[in-house]
């Protein structure tokens, strides 16, 4: 009988990998990523106002470990100028390993970072284009590939009416009370 976990002994042959230094200079926003990358901006609300977020996302995707790219909106929107703040919330990259459009075996990959946008002023918002930049190994070229930002329709902050706040009088308040003691007793029980 076979032993299902004993070891099992392959032998390959013996190959030589020639690696290249990466060309100079480098561009001074590489990435440090080779490969061959797209970045797009998802984002699928236009309108907001002022203080009300918006959630967006920057996915970069391509050929290639991925591994190294970071936040890339770190150094983005950082003086007074711009209408809005930004703040990076998560990120999430997978890769795989599969046969490449060229026909060699390598690494697909996606990386995605998600932010919240907070529009600071009311009017048109612009946030302009984002670039990454990394290394092409088949065109042998350092690349830039960018997405543009949709304008944004930034709207004035909501007010609100004393109209709008159930008085205590009202049926939907006593609804609201009663809701809350029910939920309370049934969460109790």
């Amino acid at each position: 009988s076979s032993d299902l976990f004993s070891p099992l002994v392959k032998e390959s042959f013996k190959k030589t990998v020639e690696v290249l230094d990466l060309p100079l200079p480098r561009p001074p926003k590489f990435s440090g990523e080779v490969g061959e990358y797209k970045v797009k901006i998802l984002m699928d609300a236009k309108e907001s106002s002022v203080g009300t977020p918006l959630s967006f996302s920057v996915q970069i995707a391509g050929q290639g470990t991925g591994v190294l790219f970071k936040d890339p909106l770190q150094n983005f929107c950082k003086d007074n100028t711009c209408k809005a703040d930004i703040t990076f919330l998560d990120e999430s990259k997978t890769k795989k390993f599969a046969k490449l459009k060229n026909g060699e075996y390598g690494f697909e990959s996606e990386a995605i970072f998600r932010y919240s946008l907070f529009p600071r002023e009311k009017g048109k918002l612009n946030l302009g284009e984002l670039e990454i930049v990394f290394f092409n190994p088949n065109s042998e070229q350092y690349e830039t590939s960018s997405s543009s930002f949709p304008e944004i329709n930034v709207k004035d902050a909501p007010i609100f009416s004393p109209k709008a706040i159930p008085s205590i009088s009202s049926i939907n308040f006593k609804l609201w009370i009663f809701y809350i003691v029910i939920s309370g007793f049934v969460g109790f029980i």
